[in-house]
């Protein structure tokens, strides 16, 4: 609760910085808020249309909605603007595996592979590997 408050407030006291709108999705998304965290993540692209993180955020609400297939479009998107990032490689090929796309999974798993992944996602990816 208290978080929203000073989100809330920061939004209100600086609503063009994308960097709060983003921060405020992830608290939500955290929450089990994914209406409020995609609310939030949605003005974030409006004010900096490069930047990845609400994207793969965004991409993360929709699949805790069961929406991978939208999901993989807005990894796509995120993708763009940060080709090099392990953790977006590897909740893109989660989503592409969900929707039965083995193949772009496959690929999109090799991706991430090659970049850098903590610990913990490394042993996501294994899991992940293992399950094809």
């Amino acid at each position: 609760g208290g978080a929203n408050y000073w989100f809330a407030r920061a939004v209100q006291a600086a609503p063009h910085v994308p960097f709060a709108w983003t921060n405020w999705g992830a608290v939500r998304l955290r929450e089990g808020n994914i209406h409020g965290a995609i609310a939030a993540l949605r003005r974030a692209p409006q004010l900096a249309p490069n930047f990845a993180d609400p994207l793969e955020l965004w991409a993360e609400a929709l699949i805790a909605e069961n929406r991978s297939d939208l999901a993989v479009k807005k990894f796509a998107q995120a993708a763009r603007y940060a080709p090099n990032w392990g953790r977006l490689h590897l909740e893109w090929a989660e989503a592409l595996m969900w929707s039965g796309h083995k193949a772009a999974a496959h690929h999109q798993a090799a991706l991430a592979r090659r970049l850098f992944l903590t610990p913990a996602e490394r042993s996501r990816l294994r899991r992940l590997e293992g399950q094809s």
